[in-house]
């Protein structure tokens, strides 16, 4: 019985991943506006498929795309202060 159940979550766990990525099949719930419709762009993304070694300098990884840096200059909130 055990079986039965690990088959079925495995074939239902393969269908997911073979329809994760199939954006052509599913509408678009928003309207577009008269006489417009909408088009899958299917270069827009690389999916973030990149391989790359840590560094202490700032470096272009995936093609130049990207930069393994810290962008945003605010540190926080600033230090929290009690009072009664």
């Amino acid at each position: 019985m055990k079986n039965i159940y690990l088959i079925l979550l495995l074939s239902f766990n393969l269908g997911h991943l073979v329809n994760a990525q199939e954006w052509s099949n599913i509408p678009v719930p928003a309207y577009a506006g008269p006489g417009n419709t909408w088009e899958l762009q299917s270069n827009l993304s690389d999916d973030f498929n990149y391989n790359f070694n840590a560094v202490n300098y700032k470096s272009n990884f995936g093609n130049g795309k990207w930069y393994n840096f810290y962008h945003n200059g605010w540190d926080g909130p600033g230090t929290t202060y009690w009072t009664y």
